[in-house]
């Protein structure tokens, strides 16, 4: 099986010191004709109050609200990567 513009599953298994993420088109990426590879992060992080959590990065870091996913999570941006506040499940850890 081969990935879309980029290197195949048995390539993949080589090693990364087989690899030119410099050379445009290589690394599977949309984003890799531009003469090299970038890779594009998010950020998860489970809160156990939303609205506090929301205040919190908003004052701190200068973040703002992107969207809203019910009461279960909140996109923040300002950042190099958006910031997603997601509701830690109560029942998370418990045995």
């Amino acid at each position: 099986m081969d990935f879309q513009d980029g290197l195949s599953a048995e390539e993949l298994k080589t090693g990364a010191e087989t690899l030119d993420l410099t050379e445009p088109g290589k690394c599977g990426t949309a984003r890799c004709d531009t003469g090299g590879c970038v890779m594009d992060l998010l950020v998860n992080l489970d809160v156990d109050d939303l609205e506090k959590a929301v205040r919190f990065y908003g004052s701190a870091f200068g973040l703002k609200v992107g969207r809203r996913f019910g009461a279960f999570g909140v996109e923040m941006l300002g950042s190099s990567a958006p910031i997603y506040l997601l509701v830690k499940d109560r029942s998370w850890g418990q045995t």
